[in-house]
């Protein structure tokens, strides 16, 4: 982060700091918003309880299995190029896996959505501490990391609020997809 005056780099501090809440906000909100839809899904689907529970623990597979690949290529290709692609890959797999023909073709887009949407959490930290280190606000890393890990919880409590407010409306599978656009 560059200064160009005073205050210049508090700016550009909080403005990170917005930036990466907002990347929590957005990764956890798409993970966990079929959590508020199971109960619809089971019943569409005509799967159980159980089976259905899979929506989710598919993509927590996916993202606990893509966290380290994502840090890997993080190192490659760059940190800001790296969450973008993932970002933009799982809004891409989380619109469309709504509308998959089958349980099972949801179920594996669910796990895919995981492995990209890890990217964001696998490389957000890394990236926060290089930046405040490198503008000299290295007291601020502690403070950062709350900020991403309460914009994660924010994420969690959102994407449920949304999908299932959303689900009244518009249904099981408009929900999930306005879930995934209000990333």
């Amino acid at each position: 982060m560059s200064s160009t005056g005073p205050g210049a780099e508090r700016f550009d501090e909080r403005r990170l700091l917005v930036a990466l809440f907002g990347a929590g906000t957005a990764v956890f909100a798409q993970l966990y918003a079929p959590q508020s839809v199971l109960p619809d899904a089971a019943r569409e689907l005509a799967t159980s309880a159980s089976a259905t529970a899979l929506l989710v623990s598919a993509a927590t597979l996916g993202l606990a299995v893509g966290v380290l690949p994502w840090a890997w290529v993080a190192d490659r290709v760059g940190r800001v190029r790296a969450m973008t692609f993932a970002m933009l890959g799982a809004t891409a797999v989380g619109l469309a896996v709504p509308f998959a023909p089958t349980f099972g073709l949801m179920v594996a887009g669910r796990a895919v959505e995981g492995l990209l949407v890890a990217g964001v959490p696998a490389v957000a930290m890394a990236y926060l501490t290089e930046m405040l280190i490198d503008a000299g606000a290295a007291s601020a890393v502690p403070r950062a990391a709350g900020t991403y890990v309460a914009g994660t919880s924010m994420g969690g409590l959102l994407g449920r609020l949304v999908a299932g407010g959303v689900a009244e409306h518009l249904g099981r599978r408009g929900s999930l997809a306005a879930a995934v656009l209000q990333d």
